[in-house]
């Protein structure tokens, strides 16, 4: 999980690349890149905090939010970017306590010395409102650009699995997305895929059975749904595909 810090801290100066399913995988070695970027995350936040109590603040707020997701009780979901929604607003707001404190304008007063820091301290927070414009400007052009990802499954999981080929809920996802608008050769592709992944799926055994019989494969079909309930002889959905078969 300090790998996962690591990544959700990166994903909030570099939010590219977001997934709406993350396949994380463990830390085999102390070398390991994603492990070493989160340790050094933390190292760097310890220190900080040693001499700001914004910075202490913004730290402890984020790892409090995230603590019921860091695996402390075990969890299936190792990593979600909606995690990061409430976890995220002790950094930013002590990223504008900052900036505030550091760098407010002194008193108007008759002193002559006083003017010129006065200017910079304007000219400063001009330049901190343009910066901070751009940001968000930015920021505005990467969440519009993302919203079509949202538009329906179909999309949502296309999306998923181009950038995570390895995501079996992923394929599988998409697969249903698919079997709604009844696409039945492009549902059959991605739950081979699934099980190429992961052949013990007893679901996907199952749904990829329905849809070989869908489009006729009787034979096929037969076996993809017998193999599902050899996995779990509850599931009612290969046992009432096979009752259609006979």
């Amino acid at each position: 999980m300090t790998k996962v810090l690591g990544e959700y801290l990166r994903s909030l100066v570099w939010p590219l690349a977001l997934n709406n399913h993350y396949t994380e995988r463990g830390v085999t070695s102390l070398k390991d890149i994603g492990f070493l970027f989160g340790l050094i995350c933390i190292v760097v936040w310890v220190a900080v905090s040693w001499r700001s109590r914004w910075s202490l603040f913004a730290g402890v707020w984020f790892l409090i939010c995230l603590a019921p997701v860091l695996q402390l009780v075990s969890h299936p979901t190792l990593r979600a970017d909606r995690y990061l929604y409430v976890a995220a607003l002790g950094i930013f707001w002590t990223v504008a306590a900052g900036l505030w404190e550091g760098h407010s304008c002194p008193e108007r007063t008759s002193a002559s010395s006083v003017e010129p820091s006065r200017q910079e301290c304007r000219s400063h927070n001009r330049t901190c409102l343009v910066v901070g414009i751009v940001f968000a400007v930015g920021l505005l052009g990467l969440t519009w650009s993302r919203v079509p990802v949202w538009h329906d499954a179909r999309s949502l999981w296309s999306d998923c699995v181009a950038k995570n080929p390895n995501s079996v809920v992923g394929h599988f996802s998409l697969a249903g997305g698919y079997i709604r608008q009844r696409d039945w050769p492009a549902a059959e592709t991605e739950l081979r895929l699934t099980l190429a992944l992961r052949e013990g799926f007893a679901e996907a055994q199952a749904r990829l059975g329905g849809v070989l019989l869908m489009q006729g494969k009787r034979k096929e079909a037969r076996q993809h749904l017998q193999r599902a309930l050899e996995l779990d002889p509850s599931l009612s959905e290969a046992r009432e595909n096979l009752a259609l078969l006979q």
